[in-house]
């Protein structure tokens, strides 16, 4: 009983920090968008505009070691 409530609570803490850095990854878009008036040649050519999601690098990363220690995936 009192495992499954720990791994609820982990999985509700996962899941409302993953929302949670989306939605302050758009804000900051967004900020960014407004603050940027003119669009020049240059920076469209570049593509310099990656986001980066913490919550899926850290998905990543987690795959990555389990793939190290584990040669059967």
């Amino acid at each position: 009983m009192k495992k499954s409530i720990i791994r609820n609570i982990a999985l509700v803490l996962i899941i409302v920090s993953s929302f949670g850095s989306y939605v302050f990854l758009n804000q900051a878009q967004a900020q960014q968008n407004i603050e940027v008036t003119e669009i020049t040649e240059e920076s469209i050519e570049s593509n310099d505009t990656r986001l980066f999601l913490p919550d899926v690098e850290l998905i990543s990363r987690i795959v990555e070691t389990i793939k190290k220690h584990l040669p059967i995936l």
